[in-house]
C-alpha cells in the first residue's frame, strides 16, 4: 500500500486530526501480506507471560482460521462486504502504526474470545501522549463509508464500550494510558471505504457531521481512508 494523502486539520481547536488516504494498490497482494501478519503472532509471545501464553494462542487460533479462509476466499483481489471491514481495519491499523508510529497492537479480531462478530471497536493503538485510540473501520461496496464508522463510534461512546475495553487493552497500552482514558483523554480513528471523492472534500463533509463534531471534544481524530476502487 502507499500513502497518497497526509494531512493535519488545524482549524479546530484542542483536538489532533489527522487525515490519511492509502491506495492499497495490488489487492491481491496486500490480501497476501495480510494473512501472511495474521498467521505471525509473535505479539503473544512479547505480551503475555509465559504462563498465559498457550491460552492466548488457543483463544485466538479458531479466529485466525477463520479470518484466513474469509481472506483466501477473496484471494483474487475482490473485496466484497465479507471481508471488507477486516481489510479496512488492518489497513487503518497498519497506516497509525507506520506514518504516525504510534503502538502496534493486534486487531480486537484476534485478541477477543469470539470467532468472529465481536460487538466493540476493530483496532487500537496508543499514541506518544499516552492516549489510547480506538479505532472503528466501516466497508460499505462503492461508497465512502465514514458516516457509518461515524455513528458507530459515538454509539459505542454512549454505551461506555471504550471503557468497557480497557481491561483487555491493559496488556497491550501503558497504565497511564489506561488512566488517561479513565478521565475521558481518548483518541479515536475512522477507517472507511472511500472511492472518487477528492480529499479536501471528503474532509468537507466528514467535518459537516454531528458525529464528527461530538467526538472534536476528545484528545484525537485520526482519519483513515481506503480507497478500494471496486
Amino acid at each position: 500500500m502507499k500513502i497518497i494523502d497526509k494531512k493535519s486539520i488545524k482549524d479546530i481547536e484542542n483536538c489532533k486530526i489527522t487525515f490519511l488516504r492509502i491506495d492499497p494498490e495490488d489487492k491481491k497482494e496486500t490480501i497476501r501480506k495480510i494473512l501472511e501478519q495474521l498467521s505471525d503472532m509473535s505479539w503473544i509471545k512479547r505480551t503475555m507471560p509465559p504462563e498465559l501464553k498457550a491460552s492466548m494462542e488457543a483463544k485466538v487460533e479458531p479466529t485466525v482460521k477463520f479470518l484466513e479462509k474469509q481472506l483466501n476466499e477473496n484471494n483474487d483481489g475482490v473485496i466484497t462486504s465479507k471481508t471488507g471491514e477486516y481489510f479496512v481495519s488492518e489497513l487503518s491499523r497498519e497506516t497509525i502504526v507506520n506514518e504516525l508510529k504510534y503502538k502496534d497492537i493486534p486487531l480486537a479480531e484476534l485478541r477477543k474470545e469470539k470467532v468472529s462478530g465481536n460487538p466493540g471497536f476493530d483496532y487500537h493503538s496508543e499514541n506518544k501522549d499516552a492516549v489510547i485510540i480506538f479505532g472503528e473501520a466501516k466497508y460499505v461496496a462503492k461508497q465512502n463509508a465514514y458516516g457509518k464508522a461515524l455513528k458507530q463510534i459515538v454509539e459505542f461512546i454512549k454505551d461506555r464500550k471504550d471503557i468497557k475495553e480497557l481491561s483487555e487493552l491493559r496488556d497491550f497500552v501503558s497504565d497511564e494510558a489506561i488512566k488517561n482514558a479513565n478521565i475521558e483523554r481518548k483518541g479515536y480513528a475512522i477507517g472507511f471505504s472511500s472511492y472518487n471523492t477528492k480529499s479536501e472534500d471528503l474532509i468537507n463533509n466528514i467535518k459537516k457531521s454531528q458525529y464528527f463534531n461530538e467526538l472534536t471534544k476528545y484528545e484525537e481524530i485520526i482519519i483513515v481512508a481506503v480507497d478500494v476502487n471496486g
